[in-house]
């Protein structure tokens, strides 16, 4: 999950608001997440959820409905702000490696598609 254009917060609204942006978005993600994933930060303004024993169209779910509450939630300070997300699967025999370039890739595509898109990639 990539925050878009996040960098226009540290610019116009500075650097501690950026961080309070962040923590802002964590916490809707934690809330609207299952007990069963796990959420995190995975740098600058990108976080990941593991998605334990879940199919593609239970995660395509889930990242529909973060998407749409994080473009309705009114960030304090800085407003409006949307998300992008790149979803995939991991089989038996991928390696976590393998699993985040293809959530990078489907991520990538979604940014490309006009960005506040949820993309896949099998």
């Amino acid at each position: 999950i990539d925050i878009d254009y996040f960098k226009m917060v540290n610019d116009e609204y500075g650097h501690i608001q950026g961080d309070l942006t962040l923590k802002e978005f964590a916490s809707i993600l934690k809330k609207d997440a299952r007990e069963s994933d796990h959420v995190g930060r995975w740098g600058g303004e990108e976080f990941l959820i593991i998605c334990p024993e879940t199919a593609i169209e239970g995660a395509a779910t889930l990242a529909e409905k973060l998407r749409k509450t994080i473009d309705e939630y009114p960030f304090t300070h800085v407003g409006h702000k949307t998300a992008s997300f790149g979803i995939t699967t991991c089989s038996d025999d991928c390696t976590f490696e393998s699993m985040i370039n293809r959530a990078d890739k489907a991520l990538y595509s979604a940014k490309e598609a006009g960005r506040n898109k949820v993309a896949q990639l099998v």
